[in-house]
This record gives C-alpha cells, structure tokens and sequence, in this order.
C-alpha cells in the first residue's frame, strides 16, 4: 500500500510520523518480551502493558485525524501519560523478576525514545498554533 507522504509540507497519514513509527516498534517489543514465560503468572500485568502500548499508538494515530492541532495535542499528553504508566510496569516487571536488567534497559529506552519524539511533536503543534495565532494577530491589526 503506497501513501503521500507529504502535501506542502505537511504529513498526510499518520503512518509517516516518526513518533508513531517508533511506537509501532514499542507494541513489537512490548509483546516480544511480555511474551516470555516468566509472564504467564501474571495475566494481568502482561495484559495492561500490551493494552497501555497499542494505546501508545492508537493515540498518535487518532489525535492525527482530529480536526485541531490543540486536540491532537490532547492525545499526545495522553499519550506521555501512558508512556510513563508503561515506564512503571516496567519497574514492577524489573522488581518481581520478569525482566532481566538488560531487558529493562533496552525497553526503557525505546519507550524514552518514544516519549522524546512525541513530546518534540507537541512542542512543534504548539509552536504552530503560536504562529498561526500571531499570524492572524497581524492581518487584524493591518484591517484596522
């Protein structure tokens, strides 16, 4: 399946964000490891991390298709929010033996990569509807 990548420079399908990209290798990861027989004690755990990851992308994908910058970036702190209860699963997970060290340190980075590319998406939305804002400030001023 081919999709536009661009239109005037501006991204036309989400699956050409790189803050969901990398969220869509996190899911890959997160059922990998959560696919290990160290969690079949604990359904539950395994089961709130895979629900909190898929959300991770569901989030970017929907807020990309609202109609606002300013909802779309209601989904990306939604977004960090689940990212950061990832985060603490996978302490819970380190602490009670599920994971090894290593495997904490390799999912904890890419879920820190993650949050680092949508936090910059929310950074440039909101430098956007700055912008647009100031934009429409002037052409005002220049009616008056």
């Amino acid at each position: 399946m081919t999709y536009q990548t661009e239109r005037m420079g501006q991204i036309v399908n989400f699956e050409n964000i790189d803050a969901w990209q990398q969220a869509r290798e996190l899911v890959a990861e997160v059922y990998k490891f959560t696919d290990k027989d160290t969690f079949r004690s604990d359904p539950a755990l395994k089961d709130q991390m895979r629900r909190m990851v898929i959300s991770v992308l569901t989030n970017i994908a929907t807020g990309f298709e609202k109609e606002k910058n300013s909802e779309f970036v209601k989904f990306l702190s939604l977004t960090k929010a689940l990212l950061s209860e990832l985060r603490t699963c996978l302490y819970v997970s380190l602490d009670v033996g599920y994971i090894s060290n290593s495997d904490f340190d390799y999912l904890f980075e890419k879920i820190f990569k993650t949050n680092k590319l949508v936090l910059n998406l929310i950074e440039y939305l909101n430098e956007q509807r700055r912008k647009d804002f100031n934009d429409r400030r002037k052409t005002f001023r220049k009616q008056a």
